[in-house]
């Protein structure tokens, strides 16, 4: 915090208060005409207020904060009032100057920040309470916003959160990063969780954007490595406006969602419920009387929900995972004239929470969250709602074939794993899967199958469960 108070004498007495506690009291003058101190703002910080007592006034007094925000004003016998960062204000009357700083009113949506000046932080606090880390001591999150990153700092900031999340804060994941905003998903050492967020509220970029951490279901080390990547955050087939976005849908908590849903059946009624996710996601793992578009891109999803809602004034409930696929098509919609667009808050991840909180839990959502990482899945309730794609029997624990360049995503029990060395069963994958990195690398093969067919088993396996790709199969 820099505040200078500019007077005719150049001598003043000042008092600072930081959260209660008295940081300065006295006199410091510079040079003639200017009084100037500094004091750190801290992420916890709730407010500061700093008493001048002169006589008589400055002519002018000067803040400026460290979120860069200035403001000069002159001061007079009479009380004057004046806005700093948005809802600071300062007031001088009888020779007595009052600055007060707190925090600015916070947006309307978590997700969504359309002004492109600097905010105030959020409090340390906000991802209270921490959820227990797994036993290797990992914690697993997710976290997405929309603002405005100007295009040469999108590069920079790619490599500064590659190297000090990695290298400082032992963090592994994967992070896309545009100039819309953010989309990570990450494992945090448990320890180094309060340090992300201070670390996102001392960045000037971040400050105040990053909504409360998505607490994961179930945590462990979800991923190998850190990969911060500069690409869309969402693959919609068309670049994204921050202003189509700033048409939002409505988000509904976990235990609202519920509510709702519940009380339109219970009215005799069926919701339009919308599942955003990919089919092989919604395999094993629904909410109960959704619709998941058989498709393939994120554009021709959109084009089914157009399909299903021909009336703009049907009431549309949307969910994905975790949130940032329905907060960009209920934008979409919305934008198009789409009245009543609703979506789960934190999505998936967010209700199995909820779920896991419940004492006595009735989740209308039944199975596994889909997850893209090693996990593959988390559970919200023990329901089995799918088959192993080898042998047909009840299983819902999904897998890649151990041949890297099949890759093929499949549901795949125990016996059969054991059975086909945890490849899809195929001689060439056998093969391949029991070969060193180095025999790999020497007989490197293309990929078996295209993105359609390697996240669709149906179309790839045989009656005996054994999976060929329609291309010859050379080693």
């Amino acid at each position: 915090m820099s505040i200078a108070l500019v007077s005719m004498d150049g001598t003043l007495n000042l008092d600072l208060t930081e959260s209660g506690q008295r940081l300065l009291d006295g006199a410091n003058t510079q040079r003639p005409g200017v009084f100037r101190i500094q004091a750190q703002m801290f992420s916890m910080l709730d407010s500061l207020t700093v008493a001048l007592h002169s006589a008589p006034l400055p002519a002018q007094a000067v803040f400026s904060d460290n979120h860069g925000h200035v403001q000069s004003f002159a001061c007079a016998p009479k009380p004057r009032f004046g806005q700093i960062g948005g809802t600071a204000t300062v007031a001088a009357d009888r020779g007595r100057l009052l600055a007060h700083f707190a925090r600015p009113a916070p947006s309307s949506s978590p997700y969504l920040h359309k002004s492109q000046g600097p905010l105030a932080p959020h409090p340390a606090a906000i991802d209270q309470p921490y959820p227990t880390a797994g036993t290797d001591g990992f914690l697993t999150i997710s976290f997405y916003s929309f603002f405005n990153i100007p295009s040469e700092h999108v590069q920079p900031a790619r490599d500064k959160i590659q190297n000090e999340w990695s290298t400082d804060l032992g963090i592994v994941g994967r992070i896309y990063i545009c100039e819309q905003g953010i989309n990570a998903q990450l494992s945090v050492p448990q320890e180094n969780a309060l340090k992300l967020r201070q670390w996102l509220e001392d960045s000037q970029m971040f400050r105040g954007r990053i909504p409360k951490f998505n607490w994961a279901i179930d945590h462990r080390k979800s991923f190998k490595a850190l990969h911060v990547r500069v690409r869309p955050l969402v693959a919609t087939g068309a670049p994204l406006r921050l202003e189509e976005l700033a048409h939002e849908p409505e988000y509904l908590s976990p235990e609202a969602w519920e509510n709702e849903l519940n009380q339109i059946k219970e009215s005799g009624a069926q919701p339009l419920l919308i599942d955003m996710r990919n089919n092989y996601e919604f395999r094993i793992g629904r909410f109960e009387g959704a619709v998941c578009p058989d498709v393939d891109t994120f554009r021709d999803e959109m084009a089914v929900v157009r399909d299903l809602c021909a009336d703009k004034n049907t009431p549309i409930h949307m969910y994905c995972a975790g949130g940032i696929r329905c907060s960009v098509a209920g934008a979409i919609l919305k934008s198009e004239g789409y009245a009543n667009v609703k979506t789960l808050k934190g999505g998936v991840i967010a209700y199995g929470r909820h779920i896991r909180e419940q004492q006595s839990p009735q989740s209308i959502f039944h199975g596994k969250n889909f997850t893209f990482d090693k996990r593959l899945g988390e559970e919200v309730t023990s329901e089995i709602l799918t088959k192993c794609d080898q042998c047909g029997g009840p299983c819902d624990v999904f897998t890649n074939c151990a041949n890297t360049s099949c890759n093929l995503l499949f549901v795949q029990c125990e016996k059969c794993a054991e059975k086909h060395k945890h490849t899809c069963g195929n001689e060439l994958c056998i093969e391949r899967a029991g070969m060193s990195h180095d025999e790999l690398i020497k007989n490197r093969m293309p990929p078996l199958w295209d993105y359609r067919t390697r996240v669709r088993p149906e179309e790839a396996f045989g009656p005996d469960g054994i999976a060929r790709p329609k291309k010859k199969m050379t080693a």
